[in-house]
């Protein structure tokens, strides 16, 4: 053969086996979707799901247009989209290496007749491909050989037929031998049967002592089983109460902790910010007491350099006089701010007295 013949084999070989491949995908899908594995479905990718849908949907169609009385002129365009899904189909469950990935998924949607017409398109498919590869001679030699063997074939067959006549006769014959030896075998049978039969009442007796003795042990024995098993649900319920217990009162205890925790939090948090504000507002008053003492030194130097020994001593008592008027207005101040912080201090006690109480009274309420 020359090189294009061998291509043209080569392409003829390769169009079959691709075909016998789309087939092979094909008897492992079901005619509709809904008969797919859910598993099964969700593990292909949302292509392969969205090319399924599509081709059971022109599947659906072509098959409304052939169920009405009239021929529709839309059966050649989805007969097309038809073809082109399958295509799509065979190209993505390809990708996937499908079936042989799925392979312990599948036996549930095989389908038995494409099963069958796959193996019939794989015994054309070597036979096409050994007249592709014979010469004319050889194909000549092969057909001859295949008539010598059918010739070879009908004369077996008729040797089988006359065969078949002989072996029925034979088997009358025997029949009747064999039906003879059957009397008598069932004359030596009959005899068995009575020597059996007395030894049978013996074994039945002895096996109705031992049933009914294991009737009473096994009625023991079910008394007991219940009688535990009552028990162990019993014990088991009552473990399961007190698990739910325990375990009810220890988040009860943590939420009450994690709330006690907080108000605390909050609490000091509150008397840090006043703390800060009432020191600021101290802060600025000795400033301000400092600022004004320094003023009244300065007053007082220069007014000793201007005015006569009494006038000094009269501004030194003014001065003396206004001097202790501000240290009475920052002592009343400083009282006033004390007692602020003194009656927030004992409130705030009081309060946490009053809830350590509760908290108390709420254990001892526990606890009983």
């Amino acid at each position: 053969m020359n090189s294009l013949s061998l291509q043209e084999i080569k392409r003829i070989l390769n169009v079959l086996d691709t075909s016998t491949d789309e087939l092979n995908i094909l008897r492992f899908l079901p005619q509709n979707m809904n008969a797919f594995p859910v598993p099964l479905l969700k593990s292909f990718p949302q292509k392969t799901q969205d090319s399924l849908r599509i081709l059971y949907d022109d599947e659906q169609n072509l098959k409304s247009c052939y169920k009405e009385d009239k021929y529709s002129d839309n059966i050649p365009e989805i007969t097309d989209r038809v073809h082109d899904s399958v295509r799509t189909v065979c190209s993505c469950l390809r990708k996937i290496n499908y079936p042989i990935a799925c392979q312990d998924k599948l036996y549930q949607i095989e389908s038995p007749s494409v099963a069958r017409f796959l193996m019939v398109m794989k015994e054309l498919r070597v036979v096409f491909a050994g007249k592709l590869h014979s010469t004319v001679e050889v194909s000549k030699m092969k057909e001859e050989l295949q008539n010598d063997t059918a010739a070879k074939e009908k004369k077996a067959k008729a040797d089988v037929k006359a065969l078949l006549k002989e072996l029925s006769s034979e088997k009358s014959i025997r029949e009747r031998e064999v039906s003879l030896r059957e009397e008598s075998l069932n004359k030596l049978q009959e005899d068995l049967d009575q020597i059996k039969n007395s030894a049978t009442d013996e074994i039945n007796s002895f096996h109705k002592d031992i049933q009914q003795t294991e009737t009473a042990a096994s009625a023991i024995f079910t008394k007991k089983y219940e009688f535990f098993t009552k028990e162990i649900e019993k014990w088991t319920a009552e473990l399961a109460k007190l698990k739910e217990l325990h375990k009810n009162s220890e988040i009860n205890l943590k939420h009450n902790r994690k709330k006690a925790e907080q108000i605390v939090e909050n609490k000091l948090k509150t008397y840090d910010d006043l703390m800060n504000e009432k020191t600021a507002e101290k802060n600025s008053y000795d400033s301000d007491f400092n600022r004004d003492q320094e003023r009244v030194d300065f007053l007082q130097k220069e007014l000793t350099k201007f005015k006569s020994a009494r006038e000094k001593r009269e501004e030194e008592e003014r001065l003396q006089k206004e001097a202790e008027l501000r240290e009475k207005k920052m002592k009343h101040r400083m009282k006033a701010a004390s007692l602020t912080i003194q009656m927030f201090w004992r409130r705030y006690w009081e309060g946490m007295k009053k809830k350590k109480n509760a908290s108390k009274k709420r254990q001892e309420r526990q606890e009983r």
